[in-house]
């Protein structure tokens, strides 16, 4: 089997596996009126590892990938707030690279997974995005322009580019 269709097919049994978990646990968080306990970040991070080839950071702090990428997850599953990608360029924190396009130069790729549903046929289904952070002129155009106001006073909250 070439090495593509193993990804592809470890990625559809993980899916499977995540979708089971959920199913599973739904009439409970529903019975008890919570929402369901799926870990978004994690479930996001082992797909985008299985898909890729790219191992976690060993479960250390740091970046989600090993060669620096981030991944970043939202999940609409019979969610209850608006799902969004959080905290997509760094900024707000103690980084050496936060608050400055420095941050977009460091991480090799920025990838985006949403966990939701069809519209035309209700599945559910997952999609992923990802975004070469160092090239991506449209992205780097946004984050500038998001940085800008942000020094300029007009965004004045820690919001989040991505939110």
């Amino acid at each position: 089997m070439p090495k593509s269709t193993a990804k592809v097919t470890e990625a559809i049994v993980l899916l499977q596996i995540h979708y089971d978990a959920y199913a599973k646990i739904k009439p409970y968080a529903d019975k008890y009126r919570h929402p369901h306990p799926t870990d978004t970040r994690g479930w996001s991070q082992l797909l985008v590892s299985a898909i890729t080839g790219i191992k976690g950071y060993a479960r250390k702090k740091g970046p989600d990938l090993e060669d620096g990428s981030d991944v970043k997850g939202a999940n609409c599953w019979d969610a209850i707030d608006t799902p969004r990608f959080n905290s997509c360029i760094k900024a707000g924190t103690k980084a050496s690279t936060a608050n400055s396009m420095k941050s977009l130069d460091t991480v090799p790729y920025l990838f985006f997974v949403m966990w939701d549903t069809s519209e035309s046929t209700h599945q559910k289904r997952c999609r992923i995005w990802v975004v070469r952070t160092k090239h991506d002129k449209e992205f780097r155009r946004i984050a500038e322009e998001w940085y800008r106001q942000r020094e300029a006073g007009d965004i004045t909250r820690a919001v989040h580019v991505c939110a």
